[in-house]
């Protein structure tokens, strides 16, 4: 059978619909703990399946959550998970629920053997060197065992107090371990902190007015965010990751509201070139250079900007021009309606490279983590600017920032001086730099018959915008802390 199907003109796999496994899902419920037990007891009948009681229902507790939390967010959507050995032998720092192979795999197939679940084999083929790890999700007669007999509802879900916050990647994007310092546990008790804080913050969005062409769902309760550092190094990466916010479209992180006030989100104009400028002593802005992804003989729409923001990215971070085309190209394919169409890649990467030779040195060296970590450096200054002397925390995504629009003066002045503090550590003085701020207040939309109409989504979100599904979600936060489904929007 074709799991294949063209949508729009491309080809998508609904198996691509997919998640790994959240081995940190937890949830200390009775009704969870009766299903798990009831399950458990029809698993127990299966000749294949045998071991520790306790480590297997432990397990089982582990897959039914993620299976109805990923149910509860996308019913079509798959978790994928590794039957590879190998895979379940890293370091506990990232396992803490000690998820070992045999138990796992010997939970899922029996899972699969019931009917509980719709089980998908992956494959590798050795000669192409694609592949796909299995997939699995709920079926029907989870689902109502869990809801219909069980009571169980999202609230009941949460996450394992003990998931680490601090991750360390290797060149391969693999976790390894490494050796706490007082520093590193610093840095842990600050991200879980703030972890806290947005734990304790209403964070919703409005979807009244909203016009977008495509269905959105999101959950809410995905709130937890981590430090990565990358190629086995303290001084690249270190971004904030996580959150629902950083995977929604810019559009609609404009309909965001943080305790139930609208906001405004402000990132930094091109702040790796401005990096990268400061390092040859050049204040990129204030010595009356233009948008940076400018670039002579294309247009200057969004389509191309965005193509060049990529071209930026890949050649910081690519070994040579041949490794940089072919990942450009496939960025280019994942979404092709994002990017212009008849496009020389080779060409463009010339031409971006001709506008910017006061920087072509830093091309092709690998140094797009480092200016990572200078970023995610403000990034936790702002975060601790705000938490220390506001209470609300800022949402991140990398080197922009959403808080309510009262603080937008607040939150421009502190982006202003943690840019030149981190510029002051590359070389650059400091005072001297200009920094250029853009943030995000109208939304343009164009009706059935082609007219532009502009909204001010600030006076949209402070009119009555409370509809009754948001207002459902506040009150249910309000008693619990947590939202009771996924927010969801359909065109019309």
């Amino acid at each position: 059978m074709n799991d294949s199907k063209k949508d729009d003109g491309f080809i998508s796999n609904p198996l691509d619909n997919s998640r790994p496994l959240d081995v940190h899902k937890w949830s200390d419920y009775p009704e969870v703990k009766e299903a798990v037990d009831a399950i458990h007891e029809d698993l127990s009948g299966l000749k294949s399946f045998s071991g520790n009681r306790d480590k297997n229902r432990r397990i089982l507790r582990v897959v039914l959550i993620d299976l109805f939390h990923r149910h509860q967010t996308d019913p079509k959507g798959y978790i994928g998970y590794s039957r590879n050995r190998s895979k379940y032998s890293g370091s506990e720092r990232y396992n803490q629920l000690h998820i070992g192979y045999r138990p796992l795999i010997r939970v899922i197939d029996g899972l699969d053997e019931l009917g509980y679940i719709e089980g998908k084999k992956g494959f590798l083929d050795k000669r192409s060197g694609k592949s796909r790890q299995a997939r699995m999700r709920a079926t029907d007669k989870l689902i109502d065992t869990l809801i219909k007999a069980h009571s169980i509802t999202s609230i009941m879900i949460g996450k394992n107090a003990g998931e680490e916050v601090i991750i360390l990647r290797d060149k391969d994007k693999k976790d390894i371990d490494y050796k706490d310092t007082p520093k590193i546990i610093k840095m842990r008790d600050f991200v879980e902190e703030y972890n806290i804080s947005l734990e304790r913050t209403y964070i919703d969005i409005i979807f009244k007015g909203y016009k977008g062409s495509s269905s959105v769902r999101i959950d809410l309760n995905d709130i937890f965010t981590r430090r990565i550092f990358n190629n086995s190094s303290w001084k690249e990466g270190g971004r904030f990751y996580g959150g629902w916010w950083q995977y929604i479209p810019r559009e609609l992180r404009e309909r965001i509201v943080i305790q139930g006030k609208p906001t405004v989100e402000i990132d930094y104009s091109a702040i790796h070139i401005v990096f990268l400028y400061a390092k040859k002593g050049i204040d990129y802005f204030g010595s009356g250079r233009d948008d940076p992804y400018k670039i002579p003989g294309y247009p200057c729409d969004k389509k191309h900007r965005d193509l060049f923001k990529v071209i930026l990215l890949t050649v910081l971070n690519s070994a040579n021009v041949t490794e940089a085309k072919k990942a450009i190209q496939r960025k280019i394919n994942f979404n092709k309606s994002d990017y212009p169409t008849g496009i020389n890649i080779g060409d463009a990467i010339a031409a971006f490279e001709k506008r910017h030779s006061t920087i072509k040195e830093y091309f092709y060296s690998g140094i797009g983590t480092k200016l990572q970590y200078y970023d995610s450096l403000i990034a936790e200054a702002v975060i601790k600017n705000f938490m220390d002397g506001i209470g609300i925390p800022p949402l991140v995504i990398h080197d922009s920032f959403i808080v309510r629009r009262g603080l937008v003066d607040e939150l421009e002045e502190v982006m202003e001086r943690e840019l030149k503090n981190v510029l002051s550590k590359i070389g650059r003085k400091a005072s001297t730099i200009t920094p250029k701020f853009k943030f995000a207040k109208w939304q343009i939309y164009e009706d059935e018959s082609g007219v532009t109409e502009i909204i001010d989504i600030h006076e949209t979100l402070e009119s009555d915008t409370m509809d009754a599904e948001q207002d459902n979600r506040r009150i249910e936060w309000n008693k619990s802390g947590r939202y009771p489904y996924t927010a969801i929007y359909s065109p019309s």
